[in-house]
């Protein structure tokens, strides 16, 4: 275990590192966000090396071209978007109106992905996650804090955890709500997702470690909707968009069938 915490830690001390999610894309992280914490350390104790090695990369992943960022590394000056075209405004966006992404490593706690019927699905999908690090539930409530209006000072929600959601019926219509199929299986590597193998929704399950890509949504109050949209105050939200398995969860165990005691 001493020479895992010794790798780990020379690792993280590297000032700036380019994290390869392909052999045709290289993203540099930001020197000044990439030192690693103790309290990180420990929370990422108890993974295989290879993937250790993996989480740490993930966490220090920028990507500003395309707007994809850890959600320790999500930037506190981005904007809103505009109406043109598409309606972005509800969304924090690149300069060029595209809603910007952010990552989440951590384990499902509770998730809605399938109907109580076959081949109906849910008009709405969630998913809870425990985030690996409480640095990182930290960084979530941040975000959501800084871009509400008006700014919000929250502290953590008491169980620690991140909900996102993604509505799948469309709006103002009658058609049925559809599968979400953004599900990936990245438990060996990442890639582009068109190289990426699809996996059901179905698949994923409680303590699934898994990256959970989100947009940040605005989220108003019913009792505003007086209030033109433009002066409207509103809170946060994040939309899920993707879901990356990363390691597979062991189900819970309610007995303790072959247990063996040493006491």
């Amino acid at each position: 275990m001493a020479t895992k915490r010794k790798n780990i830690a020379s690792d993280s001390n590297a000032k700036s590192k380019v994290v390869k999610l392909d052999s045709d894309h290289e993203h540099s992280t930001a020197p000044e966000d990439t030192e690693t914490t103790a309290e990180e350390l420990c929370a990422l104790e108890g993974f295989s090396e290879p993937l250790l090695t993996r989480l740490l990369n993930i966490r220090k992943f920028a990507d500003r071209t395309r707007g994809f960022y850890y959600v320790t590394m999500f930037p506190d000056n981005l904007k809103f978007g505009y109406d043109q075209a598409f309606d972005m405004s509800n969304f924090v966006v690149r300069p060029d109106n595209v809603p910007v992404q952010v990552w989440l490593l951590g384990r499902i706690m509770a998730h809605k992905f399938v109907g109580d019927e076959e081949n109906v699905w849910p008009d709405q999908v969630y998913m809870s996650i425990m985030p690996l690090s409480k640095v990182d539930s930290r960084a979530a409530t941040r975000i959501t804090n800084l871009y509400s209006r008006p700014r919000q000072w929250s502290d953590l929600n008491p169980f620690g955890t991140v909900i996102a959601n993604h509505f799948q019926k469309t709006y103002n219509t009658d058609k049925p709500a559809k599968e979400f199929t953004s599900v990936y299986d990245a438990t060996e590597e990442m890639k582009p997702k068109k190289l990426m193998k699809h996996l059901p929704a179905s698949r994923l399950k409680k303590g699934d470690v898994v990256i959970t890509e989100m947009r940040v949504k605005k989220r108003f109050d019913k009792l505003d909707a007086h209030i033109p949209k433009k002066d409207r105050p509103h809170t946060i939200s994040f939309q899920l968009q993707t879901v990356y398995l990363l390691q597979e969860g062991t189900e819970p165990v309610e007995n303790d069938d072959g247990v063996s005691y040493d006491f």
